[in-house]
């Protein structure tokens, strides 16, 4: 079941999509909100059905939304690094009486990775951490990250005590994806899900005679568990969305796309403009 802020998110984007593409020739309006009735009560399973008028046309648009997100693992990996480094990092400033930012970007571990591997690493980790963080305070410097360094560890060296907050350590992780590879963060976090739409959510109106949309947030809400994956640019993204287009023809008309500043950019093909119907 979907959270408050998560509702709220898509209404803002539906609202917004809705706003941007309506001009002189063409308005788009929200017609229902099937996620929001009754499983039973449900036309088609999407977020939305949108009305779209133009000077020929007036056709009802079967639209979802879908983010762009960064791995599941992400969160937990976050927490994880923060409960076990930390704490060590708070013994040594301490003594010393200076507070530290410190930035990186937590071990993810694949699934084929044991538990005893893992720990080990998590380890080797947290040592070389702390090992850095004194090194940083004793010479009064900031560790920058090497370019062989996996967790792109950045540790600054302030000359107060503490932060505005009352910390001592201000944690700050990176969280971009994994891979250096945008377009192959994509194909592992975003493609999965574009397919499902495809072939869950939207190949049934388009059978129905429903040209579809779908729309890619980019931007989320502070609330999320799993952040967007802002970095990406819309060529990337369209690339992406194209090759899982080709494992499903037929099947969406056009997508659009909530860039990390909201601002909306018709990514594939032209609201308004099917290319789906059938020949007459």
């Amino acid at each position: 079941m979907p959270t408050p802020k998560a509702l709220a998110r898509e209404d803002a984007v539906l609202a917004l999509v809705c706003q941007t593409l309506s001009h002189a020739d063409r308005d788009v309006t929200i017609e229902d909100r099937p996620d929001r009735l009754p499983p039973g009560q449900r036309p088609f399973e999407v977020d939305a059905l949108l009305r779209v008028r133009s000077n020929d046309s007036d056709r009802v648009w079967a639209a979802d939304v879908c983010t762009v997100p960064l791995p599941q693992a992400m969160p937990g990996a976050v927490a994880s690094f923060e409960k076990r480094v930390v704490p060590e990092l708070e013994k040594l400033v301490e003594q010393d009486g200076r507070a530290l930012t410190v930035s990186c970007h937590p071990r993810l571990f694949s699934q084929d990775v044991t538990q005893n591997s893992r720990k080990r690493q998590m380890a080797a980790d947290t040592s070389a951490v702390v090992q850095a963080a004194s090194k940083a305070l004793s010479a009064g410097q900031d560790h920058l990250p090497a370019p062989e360094d996996e967790l792109r560890l950045q540790i600054l060296v302030h000359d107060f005590p503490e932060h505005a907050d009352g910390s001592r350590v201000a944690f700050m992780p990176f969280v971009g994806g994994t891979d250096p590879d945008l377009a192959a963060q994509l194909r592992r976090d975003l493609a999965p899900h574009v397919r499902e739409k495809l072939n869950k959510q939207l190949r049934t109106p388009r059978q129905a005679g429903h040209p579809t949309l779908l729309v890619l947030d980019q931007a989320g809400h502070g609330g999320m568990p799993v952040p967007t994956n802002f970095l990406p640019s819309q060529a990337t993204i369209r690339r992406v969305v194209e090759e899982c287009l080709a494992d499903s023809p037929g099947v969406l008309d056009a997508c659009v796309l909530m860039t990390p500043g909201n601002q909306v950019i018709e990514l594939i093909g032209v609201v308004g403009v099917p290319c789906h119907d059938p020949v007459s």
